[in-house]
């Protein structure tokens, strides 16, 4: 396990934290190249962009090497960063790019040594989160208490390893070349924590485990986390975190205390307003006790009346306390826990002032109810006098009520309140004539604006007419636009048909298959302007059937069902071998390396039944104190020459023969040299001879039998002076002649270590990810037979005669899609059977007749 930070030291406030997480067989990953955050080439690129993060994730079970992932991971950043415009065409272009890359490995490589991926591009700019996603790879958003992950359905994340229609669906990286990522777009906040993540992971875990797993800072804990979360699965993992913010100061608890003297001295500075009359009774120099919640009303004494008098003002105070409701701020009780201390003889003056403005003048005998009226009022904040801002209004909370307090007779408080008012009225009216003037100022005399020029009349005249240009030419090219796409269209149809009609004329087949290819064409080219047109659907439908024709297209409609692997193959591009001698059936899935053994009715249609497990061979059975590792291939050994005993044979990679024969079982029989070997790919036999093909090595091994056993020496079955290219051979088949099949579809015809021409006459287009050969017939010279091609990528079989004319190929129908994942083959000419590996199907087929 690895966990990596990036920008630990340099963080800034907006720069988003990186942590990356490998793990792989329980074996530490130092510095992966498959997780990153790619650096864009300038500041201007990294502004219109946005911040690019890579995830790579092996999906055929083994890692991916450092250098094919930098390499991947880098022309990824290369082809994002050059092209401009929509950010959506360059996360696509990027994944095409990687998927490009580990493909051209792949056709490089010997099939045991491929790779497929999972790939998944992050890009965050501003407030957008742009992703593109293909294979075993998806992106989780942790936000608040949800999390989101795209993709939200894969196929990846329920299936350990999909195959068939579901692998073509959503393929992983390096399969095929023609596949298309997923893309995505959702919204970003600066506290969303970004996840890029392998599938493993989330078939383990939900969503919501693996985001508050991620949540953890330290780094022993998240590593602990993973873990447990993984169950001891391989997981990738990619974290962006928020960035770091700035700590804000901690916020000090309001303070309740009186004014200071620095108070005092700005309120002596303040401006002179009128004098108000003392509220008679009211004593400056006596200190109060502030009650512990100072919204609480105080309790009225149990002996005294509730008079009308003092019902009244009651209302009249909390009228006037509901009114100024909303200029009040709350004061929290916390806040006034310390209030004694605080109490001071100015703050006991405060409280008087506002008990006088609120209830007015009062008789002498009342200034124990002010006072209680002034310690129930707000209190004042402490604020910082060093700054010239304002006292903030002070607001009571919701449920205050208002206070109640003993009062005087409505008539003493309405003649307070009325000498009040005249003295607060003759105060502002002695000010206001001393600021203002004795005379009222002369009007200033009428000055005559100036009148708008005629240039800048022409101006405002050509500034209303642009726009309505704009317009005038936006609506003529939109009209133009839609004229050309209907003279488009019809030109299209007119041309299609023609060259459809120009085609079925003519008598040479190359000429007619190019004139319908060129008529196809131009309906795709239609069918891209009006997709639903029915007459263009109908004359493509009529070109592709004279295509088939003319291209020998047979349709396979039935298959039998033979058997079903349980076991799955370590990847697509694993084959299978099949075996059938009389009713024997022997067939070789490399992908799990076992070998199942089956019988043939007596008709030939079906299997028998059997009770037993059908497995015969297994990687890790111990055969003769040998333990099996790896099974290259699976191939018939006849009692031919020097070899006279008739047998199944199996290649172990670790150098033994197996033998297997229904009297003695299965046996190991050492094989000479077999540390020479780089990588075998495939085995043959040919008149009791052993044959050993080693791609990497660039040999073709041939071993001659010594009693029924393989310890001589091996002979070069290629001069080395001829300077025979091995590279890239994915097959080989064995009558007289020896057929090597390489990955890009070529067929290449040796004889005696010369090769022969195999031209492939009549065959038009390529192969894609062919998986095996077969040659059928007789194992003489110039015997009767075919040369069968699995081409998996096109999902038909090839047909070709021993001098390599083409003669048809073989489609299933669209019902039966046993042809989608080809993986082995095996023709019994004389039965008319054909025996087909699909995925995990084991099926069976009538062979048509050659017309």
């Amino acid at each position: 396990m690895l966990i990596s930070r990036v920008g630990r030291g340099a963080e800034s406030a907006g720069t988003p934290r990186i942590e990356r997480v490998s793990v792989y067989g329980g074996a530490l990953q130092l510095d992966p190249t498959t997780a990153c955050a790619v650096p864009a080439p300038s500041r201007r690129a990294a502004e219109s962009r946005g911040s690019l993060y890579v995830l790579l994730t092996a999906a055929s079970g083994a890692p991916l090497p450092a250098a094919l992932s930098a390499e991947i991971v880098s022309a990824m950043g290369e082809t994002y960063y050059e092209l401009s415009g929509s950010i959506t065409r360059g996360l696509r272009a990027a994944l095409l790019a990687a998927n490009g890359r580990l493909f051209d490995h792949n056709v490089r490589s010997d099939p045991a040594m491929r790779l497929t991926a999972g790939g998944i591009c992050v890009v965050v700019r501003l407030d957008d989160l742009y992703i593109a996603q293909m294979g075993p790879a998806a992106v989780l958003v942790g936000r608040g208490m949800d999390a989101l992950r795209f993709p939200d359905r894969s196929v990846w994340i329920s299936h350990d390893a999909p195959v068939g229609a579901d692998l073509d669906r959503e393929p992983p990286l390096g399969l095929r070349k023609d596949a298309e990522p997923s893309l995505f777009h959702a919204a970003y906040r600066p506290e969303d924590l970004v996840l890029l993540v392998s599938a493993g992971l989330l078939r383990e875990a939900s969503d919501g485990e693996v985001v508050a797993a991620s949540l953890r800072t330290d780094r022993d804990d998240l590593a602990q986390s993973l873990t447990d979360l993984s169950n001891g699965r391989d997981l990738d993992l990619l974290v962006i975190r928020p960035a770091r913010q700035i700590p804000a100061e901690e916020s000090q608890s309001p303070i309740v205390s009186t004014p200071s003297e620095r108070a005092g001295a700005l309120t002596a500075e303040a401006p002179d307003f009128p004098e108000i009359e003392t509220l008679p009774g009211v004593s400056g120099g006596a200190a109060r006790d502030l009650p512990l919640r100072p919204f609480d009303r105080p309790q009225a004494s149990q002996d005294e009346p509730e008079s009308t008098e003092r019902l009244a003002f009651e209302l009249d105070a909390e009228s006037e306390l509901a009114d100024d409701e909303e200029d009040l701020v709350p004061v929290s009780e916390a806040s006034l826990a310390d209030a004694d201390d605080l109490e001071t003889e100015e703050s006991d003056l405060a409280y008087a002032d506002m008990a006088y403005a609120d209830v007015g003048h009062a008789e002498s005998g009342s200034a124990d109810r002010v006072q209680r009226a002034a310690s129930s009022a707000p209190v004042l904040r402490d604020v910082d006098l060093d700054d010239d801002s304002e006292l903030l209004d002070e607001t009571w909370d919701d449920d205050v009520e208002g206070i109640r307090t003993p009062g005087p007779g409505m008539g003493r408080i309405s003649e307070a309140l009325a000498q009040g008012a005249r003295k607060l009225r003759d105060g502002t009216e002695d000010v206001l004539l001393s600021v203002l003037p004795k005379e009222v100022p002369p009007r200033p005399p009428d000055v005559a604006r100036p009148g708008i020029s005629l240039g800048a009349r022409a101006l405002v005249a050509v500034a209303m007419i642009i726009p309505l240009i704009v317009l005038f030419t936006v609506v003529m090219t939109r009209i133009q636009y839609d004229r050309a796409r209907a003279a488009q269209y019809v030109n299209a149809v007119e041309q299609a048909q023609y060259l459809y009609d120009q085609a079925v004329r003519q008598e040479d087949l190359q000429l007619k298959r190019d004139g319908l290819y060129r008529a196809l064409d131009v309906v795709d080219q239609g069918l891209a302007l009006t997709p639903d047109n029915v007459d263009l659907l109908d004359l493509r439908r009529r070109a592709q059937h004279q295509v088939d024709q003319v291209e020998g297209v047979q349709v396979i409609y039935n298959f039998a069902r033979l058997y079903y692997f349980e076991d799955t193959p370590a990847s697509a591009t694993d084959s299978s071998r099949v075996v059938v001698h009389g009713k024997d059936v022997m067939v070789l899935n490399r992908g799990s390396d076992r070998i199942y053994r089956f019988y043939l009715n007596d008709v030939g249609d079906a299997l028998q039944p059997t009770e037993a497990n059908p497995v015969v061979l297994r990687s890790g059975d111990v055969i003769d104190g040998v333990t099996i590792t790896d099974l290259v291939d699976l191939g018939y050994m006849a009692s031919e020459g020097s070899q006279t005993l008739a047998r199944f044979i199996a290649l172990d990679r670790g150098g033994s023969l197996l033998s297997y024969d229904a009297t003695r079982g299965m046996r190991v029989q050492p094989v000479a040299n077999a540390d020479l070997w780089l990588s075998p790919q495939a085995i043959g036999s040919y008149f009791g001879n052993l044959y050993v093909l080693d791609p990497l090595l660039g040999r073709l091994f041939k071993y001659l039998p010594s009693n029924n056993e393989y310890v001589k020496t091996p002979l070069d079955y290629f001069d080395a002076a001829l300077g025979v290219d091995l590279t890239g051979s994915v097959d080989l088949a064995i009558d007289s002649n020896v057929y090597v099949l390489y990955a890009d579809g070529t067929v290449k015809k040796y004889n005696n270590g010369i090769e022969v021409e195999f031209g492939m006459r009549g065959f038009y287009g390529t192969m894609r990810s062919p998986v095996a050969i077969f040659v059928s017939g007789e194992q003489q010279a110039d015997a009767p037979g075919y040369v069968y091609v699995a081409d998996a990528g096109n999902q038909r079989v090839l047909q070709f005669t021993k001098d390599g004319d083409f003669v048809r190929q073989f489609r299933a129908v669209e019902s039966e899609p046993f042809m989608d994942n080809l993986r082995g083959i095996y023709v019994d000419e004389t039965e008319r059977r054909m025996f087909l590996v699909s995925g995990q199907h084991f099926v069976m087929c009538t062979l048509p007749p050659v017309q």
